[in-house]
């Protein structure tokens, strides 16, 4: 009974925010490419960031070892972490919202790929700790990153709210291992 309310709850906050960000969606065509944009090349984004850095490093010649470890470590957590999001996802096989509220999402996605827990929130949150823990000079744009990958997921229908704190939550504790680890 108790696991049924619990579902029940995060259902309820799940609709409400979709309800919110749908009042949003498709009112300016600006906004709306920008966040498609995310949605589509975040992950792209955080690989761009990371060969600007190996070149700033190289230019700079300093702690090549350790710059290129450190970008190692955050590939490995990303990857660590979509390793462990996939089975749940397929074992949970939550739909996602543009399926549940029968309308179009701004980014085509397979209507059959599970919602819950989100890879790309996982994947985001994952690198950004990596990232920010051994370059906190760069984690104003590492953070601000991650933040527009996550909700431009929401923005544009593919994922639940707490889908995306679902997959956060694995991308950040994967990473938070492997820093423990390597330190």
């Amino acid at each position: 009974m108790m696991s049924k309310n619990w579902r029940q709850s995060l259902s309820s906050i799940d609709h409400q925010m979709e309800n919110v960000v749908s009042h949003f969606r498709k009112k300016s065509i600006l906004v709306d490419r920008v966040f498609i944009f995310f949605a589509n090349y975040g992950p792209a984004m955080f690989f761009l960031e990371m060969f600007l850095l190996i070149a700033f490093v190289f230019a700079r010649h300093v702690q090549v070892k350790h710059a290129l470890l450190s970008l190692l470590i955050a590939m490995m957590a990303a990857v660590t972490t979509k390793l462990i999001i996939d089975p749940i996802a397929h074992t949970i096989g939550r739909i996602r919202p543009f399926v549940t509220y029968q309308y179009e999402p701004l980014l085509a996605k397979n209507a059959n790929d599970p919602s819950f827990p989100s890879n790309h929130a996982g994947g985001a949150l994952a690198l950004t700790t990596v990232l920010v823990a051994k370059f906190p000079h760069l984690g104003l744009i590492t953070i601000l990153l991650a933040v527009l990958v996550i909700l431009s997921r929401l923005y544009t229908g593919l994922h639940y709210f707490f889908d995306l704190l679902a997959g956060g939550f694995v991308g950040f504790s994967v990473a938070m291992v492997y820093l423990w680890v390597m330190r």
